[in-house]
């Protein structure tokens, strides 16, 4: 099987969102006194837990199901049935 690589004609998630959450993002590590830079052993990395912003995280769950999920699904038919068998994991 040959690898596959895909690349959208447009953005996969809007500006607006991506301003909302960056900004979300922002505000939170201004609580936490900075981002975190301790989360993975094996690559380090300055970034928060999704599950940390509870507005983030109802977001990147609907927008998984609504539009990750399915696009995946649809470019890879031959390793993912449907898009309700992917999960994510943070």
């Amino acid at each position: 099987e040959e690898p596959r690589a895909f690349a959208s004609k447009g953005p996969l998630i809007p500006k607006e969102e991506c301003d909302r959450v960056i900004a979300l993002c922002e505000k939170r590590a201004e609580e936490l006194g900075g981002w975190q830079k301790a989360r993975h052993a094996q690559a380090a990395t300055t970034d928060m837990n999704v599950k940390d912003v509870p507005e983030i995280l109802e977001w990147f769950n609907s927008r998984l199901k609504s539009t990750l999920f399915p696009m995946l699904a649809s470019r890879f038919p031959d390793k993912i049935k449907d898009a309700s068998d992917i999960r994510a994991h943070d």
